[in-house]
């Protein structure tokens, strides 16, 4: 059950309460105390003071067995229509305004956070096809390297072998190859004697 401000409950069962004063009782002048017949003759209320309503009829004898929840829906009803009787046409146009401006609001802040799970979810998605790929495109590079790097390596060699004189990568590549092939012979040494 939706709860609003304009719902709320408006009464609280508990005990029953005293709805007015019991008369009450006057000095008179002989200093005597007698109750007042009629309280306008010796005091006067201000003009400010509260009046309490009177109690509401007793309900029908049909009424008389309702349940707690049946007695707050009927007593919000019959607020809610003494409300709207003595509604201004102001008033009336406020409250539509209020029900109108809570309805965009409530889409308003369902559609941006439907926004931000949806770029959350676009995000991750992107993120992890970005890595795929780019790991894919990693090792198709690796791949390709390695392989221009080993034929290159053959030609040298060959190169080599036949006297020829070398470009200056098949160079690159043999001192680079010279300088590993040292590196395992000095890890090697260092190994057997340690």
């Amino acid at each position: 059950m939706s709860r609003t401000v304009a719902d709320a409950t408006r009464f609280t069962a508990t005990s029953p309460h005293a709805y007015s004063k019991p008369a009450s009782i006057l000095r008179s002048a002989a200093n005597t105390f007698s109750p007042s017949s009629s309280p306008s003759q010796t005091s006067r209320r201000p003009p400010n003071a509260h009046i309490p309503n009177p109690p509401p009829p007793p309900p029908p004898q049909s009424q008389q067995t309702e349940t707690p929840q049946q007695k707050v829906a009927r007593i919000r009803a019959l607020r809610a229509a003494q409300k709207l009787n003595s509604m201004t046409l102001w008033d009336k146009i406020v409250t539509r305004g209020r029900n109108y401006a809570d309805t965009a609001h409530r889409t308003t802040v369902y559609g941006l956070m439907g926004a931000t799970v949806l770029a959350g979810l676009i995000t991750a998605f992107s993120l992890t096809d970005m890595i795929i790929y780019n790991r894919q495109q990693s090792a198709i590079y690796i791949a390709a390297q390695t392989a221009i790097y080993d034929q290159t390596l053959q030609s040298a060699i060959a190169a080599e072998e036949a006297g020829t004189p070398l470009t200056e990568e098949e160079q690159n590549v043999m001192n680079r190859e010279r300088m590993v092939l040292k590196a395992e012979a000095e890890k090697e040494a260092r190994e057997k004697r340690g």
